[in-house]
């Protein structure tokens, strides 16, 4: 299987994202959930006239799609000199070790471990917001340095009833069929 990237084509993407946050007309956390659930889509293959799925992901391809996601969300994630790393982040994929590798994720953390790390807000952001489903939950978790249960119950019963809607519907969504 050819797991191939278009630097180019990557680089301009991450750029036209990052400028959408810096200009506030999408904030990072907007772009996560956005880039969750597409993942969630294609996982389960559901393509629609709007939305059309290329490429069918599979047993075989599902690695693939998770290290594209998550490279996609270090280099839109990053603070300092975001677009300054994408070769050191994308040039990894091109070696023989991560194109045969079955989780190109772990080969490339092999090799350094920093190269595909996202910040703690980042990362805990992802967590909670894969857990629940809600923004706003996985915003407010995401900013505490240590998970504390009270905090935990007062967020949840600050829920509205939209919030708990939308946690529904991503439960649903998130089935996976592998």
């Amino acid at each position: 299987m050819t797991k191939c990237v278009d630097v180019a084509t990557v680089n301009r993407y991450c750029w036209i994202i990052k400028q959408e946050i810096e200009s506030c007309e999408l904030s990072t956390e907007d772009f996560i959930e956005m880039t969750i659930q597409e993942q969630n889509s294609i996982r389960r293959n559901v393509s629609t006239s709007e939305k059309p799925i290329r490429f069918k992901m599979t047993e075989e391809t599902v690695s693939a799609y998770d290290a594209a996601c998550l490279i996609l969300l270090k280099m839109v994630s990053q603070v300092h000199n975001p677009f300054q790393s994408v070769l050191q982040i994308l040039l990894p994929m091109n070696t023989s070790l991560v194109r045969n590798a079955q989780s190109p994720v772990e080969a490339i953390n092999s090799l350094d471990s920093n190269i595909l790390s996202l910040s703690l807000y980042v990362s805990r952001f992802i967590y909670f917001y894969k857990c629940s489903g809600i923004l706003e939950f996985a915003s407010r978790m995401a900013k505490t340095l240590v998970t504390d249960v009270d905090m935990v119950k007062n967020v949840i019963r600050q829920l509205s009833m939209s919030d708990i809607n939308q946690s529904k519907n991503y439960s649903r969504m998130k089935k996976k069929i592998f």
